[in-house]
């Protein structure tokens, strides 16, 4: 019995070794990754430097492209999931509340959460509340 345990754990770590191994491997050279996946990820550090300078439509195009070409990447989700959500809250500051719907609701068909619907409640409220300020009647009851 000892023997056949003893085998089991040679057998194991012969196959575990080198799966760690090769996931080492690609967090320090992640050149090693498929050139589709790499190719995201290029579109993805171009969209964060964009979204970090508040250029907001160029940085949802890069992130649209990652998406594009790794489309069930979670990780890609939620940095375009980010950038709309980002964009949206600009555009709700600008009184700009059909834009904002509009990414909000790009958003939650990307990656639903609450906190997106949320948001999107919040932003169709404010749209109410600004059309019924301004004396807009029947737009705030528009969709």
């Amino acid at each position: 019995m000892k023997i056949r345990s003893r085998y089991k754990n040679i057998l194991l770590s012969a196959l575990i070794i080198p799966a760690i191994a090769l996931l080492a491997v690609l967090i320090i050279d992640p050149n090693l990754l498929s050139p589709k996946t790499r190719g995201s990820f290029e579109y993805i550090r171009k969209g964060e430097t964009l979204l970090g300078k508040g250029k907001y439509i160029d940085a949802i195009k890069y992130y649209e492209m990652a998406h594009a070409a790794s489309p069930d990447n979670d990780a890609i989700k939620s940095g375009l999931v980010y950038a709309y959500s980002s964009y949206a809250v600009k555009m709700a500051e600008s009184e700009k509340y059909d834009m904002s719907i509009g990414y909000l609701s790009k958003a939650n068909d990307i990656a639903e959460s609450a906190y997106t619907r949320q948001n999107l409640s919040l932003a169709y409220a404010k749209r109410a509340v600004f059309e019924i300020r301004s004396s807009n009647r029947s737009g705030a009851q528009k969709d």
